[in-house]
């Protein structure tokens, strides 16, 4: 399991490092396998980027409601 106090995942490098801490050449049957968030990043999300598409969200429809 990754350690998430000493591991910062909104920086790439670091994760990147920390991901390249495993050693695949040895392993055996108590080798642990790191697992969890290396990297994370947040963006917007796509509706919320467009007025119109917004403007969908609030009323409850879709993006399929647009007329083409």
């Amino acid at each position: 399991m990754l350690d998430n106090k000493n591991h910062e995942k909104t920086n790439f490098e670091k994760a990147m490092k920390k991901a390249d801490e495993f050693n695949y050449d040895k392993l055996d049957k108590n080798t642990k396998i790191p697992l969890g968030i290396f990297y994370q990043k947040s963006l917007p999300v796509f509706e919320d980027q467009h007025k119109i598409l917004k403007d969908f969200k609030k009323t409850g429809k879709s993006w399929k409601n647009i007329k083409r």
